[in-house]
C-alpha cells in the first residue's frame, strides 16, 4: 500500500511504518550504544532522519531491542535455522541434526549436533563451518545433545573433550576483512577458529551410555500428554 506522505509502497501488514526523509548534509553525534558484543560502541557522526508520519497496524508488535551482553530478540533462532540449511546444502551432510548460534560475545560461536559416523567427522564438520563463516568457536556434539541447553553442551565438553588427544583443534586463519559499515580504513582483526570435539563416539576412551531420555521416547510421551491427563 502507498505511504501517507509520499508515493513509496510499504507492506500492508507491516507492524510499524516510519515515513520521513534524510536531511541533506546534516549529521549528528550517535551513541555510544550498548552493542550485542557486550561492549559500548563508538561515538560516530550519523545521518539525520526527519520523521513526518508514523503509522501502524492494530496492536503492533515491537521487539524493542535492548542490547546488553545478549540481544533481547530471537535473532539467534533466525540465524541458526538459515545457517543449518546452508551447512547441510553445502556439504551434503544430512546427518547434521542441528546448528545453533547462541550469540554470546564477540566473533560468534556455533554448536553443531550430528550423528557421528567415523572418528574424523567432527573435524570435517568444523572445517565446513569455517569454510562458510568466520565463526571463532565451533563445538561439535552428538545428535542426542540439546544444543540450546548450555549445561548439556558444557557437560559434554568437560566429559568428552581431551586436549591431549586432539579433541581441541585450531582451524584456518581468516584474513582481515575491511569493515564495510564505514568509509574509514577500519579492519576487523584476523580470525582463527578453535574447535572442540565434544562427541563420545569413536573416542579412545570407552564411555558408558549417556544418562538421558532419548528424543524418540520424549516425542512419544509428548504425543500422548493429553491422553495421560497431564495437559
Amino acid at each position: 500500500m502507498k505511504c501517507e506522505t509520499n508515493d513509496l509502497l510499504v507492506p500492508a501488514n507491516a507492524e510499524i511504518v516510519l515515513e520521513g526523509e534524510a536531511v541533506p548534509g546534516a549529521r549528528t553525534e550517535e551513541g555510544p550504544h550498548g552493542e550485542s558484543t557486550g561492549f559500548y560502541g563508538e561515538n560516530k557522526q550519523a545521518f539525520v532522519i526527519k520523521i513526518n508520519c508514523v503509522t501502524h497496524r492494530h496492536n503492533p508488535i515491537s521487539y524493542g531491542l535492548i542490547c546488553q551482553l545478549i540481544e533481547d530478540y530471537p535473532r539467534s533462532l533466525f540465524r541458526s535455522g538459515s545457517f543449518q540449511t546452508l551447512l547441510v546444502n553445502a556439504t551434503g551432510m544430512t546427518n547434521i541434526r542441528e546448528a545453533y548460534f547462541p550469540e554470546v560475545g564477540r566473533m560468534g560461536m556455533m554448536i553443531v549436533s550430528a550423528e557421528i559416523r567415523d572418528k574424523d567427522e567432527p573435524k570435517r564438520i568444523m572445517d565446513a563451518v569455517w569454510d562458510l563463516a568466520n565463526w571463532r568457536w565451533v563445538i561439535v556434539v552428538d545428535e542426542d545433545c540439546d544444543v540450546r541447553n548450555w549445561n548439556d553442551v558444557m557437560w559434554r565438553v568437560v566429559s568428552a573433550a581431551d586436549p591431549d588427544k586432539g579433541d581441541v583443534v585450531f582451524g584456518k586463519q581468516h584474513p582481515p576483512r575491511q569493515n564495510r559499515r564505514t568509509d574509514e580504513d577500519d579492519y576487523d582483526p584476523p580470525l582463527r577458529g578453535m574447535g572442540i570435539d565434544a562427541t563420545v563416539r569413536f573416542k579412545d576412551a570407552t564411555f558408558p551410555r549417556v544418562n538421558k531420555v532419548s528424543r524418540e521416547l520424549t516425542g512419544r510421551v509428548a504425543a500422548r500428554w493429553k491422553e495421560f491427563g497431564l495437559s
